[in-house]
């Protein structure tokens, strides 16, 4: 559980650059699949910005949550 719960830490956790960031630190299990350990999740830099700079990434956040919703590709968001 990571507190407090936001969309901004939400987008930078799922974003490309912040998986690749992960798995650098992290291990391929067998079977080829990544385990995101806290241990290695924690260490991701996300940056510290203003609420005001916050609601770019919340807006794609909540437009990826209502397309997934809809059944919609999300892939170009």
């Amino acid at each position: 559980m990571i507190v407090p719960g936001n969309k901004y830490i939400l987008a930078v956790l799922n974003s490309h650059l912040g998986d690749w960031y992960i798995r650098q630190l992290g291990v391929t299990r067998n079977g080829g699949y990544f385990e995101y350990k806290p241990m290695f999740v924690e260490q991701l830099p996300i940056p510290k910005i203003p609420e005001k700079e916050q609601a770019v990434f919340i807006d794609i956040v909540d437009k990826i949550l209502m397309a997934k919703e809809s059944g919609e590709d999300t892939s170009i968001l």
